[in-house]
Formats: structure tokens, sequence, C-alpha cells
């Protein structure tokens, strides 16, 4: 029952999250919009060429950003029990 609950919804050969933002784009028709909407499905295709998911390459990006020693608390918030 619960075994693919955690798979990525599909729209077309793109996620599914990509939809929103041509839908956005075409409620009120302007051409910036589409060319935003453009850009970013050629964003969403490289990230996903690449083999990541969308949520996959923001972990990779945090991590790059944060660097080798990135952690989510301060230093003083870790305890050593050493």
């Amino acid at each position: 029952m619960w075994r693919n609950t955690s798979l990525v919804v599909r729209f077309g050969p793109f996620d599914g999250r990509l939809a929103l933002v041509w839908v956005a784009a075409l409620l009120p028709l302007e051409m910036w919009k589409i060319t935003a909407a453009a850009g970013i499905t050629v964003l969403f295709w490289v990230i996903e060429s690449r083999g990541y998911t969308l949520n996959a390459a923001f972990r990779k990006l945090r991590r790059g950003l944060a660097g080798r020693k990135g952690r989510a608390l301060s230093n003083m918030e870790y305890r050593d029990y050493a």
C-alpha cells in the first residue's frame, strides 16, 4: 500500500511541480511569464539529465554552500560526549 508513495509525480517527461509554473504563466498571458516558464523548464531538464530529482539537487546545492563541516546547529549546541 505505501510502497510507491515517495515517487515523483510526472507531467509528461518532467516533474509534476513544473505544471504549476506553466499554469501560473498561462493564466494572464504575458511574454515574460512564458519566457520564465520556458527557462525553468530548461533548468528542470538540466537537473534531471544529470540524474537528480529536484529535492536531491537542492540538497546537493545546500551541501555545497554549507561546506564540509556545515551543520544545522551552531557548535555550542552540539555535545561532546568524549
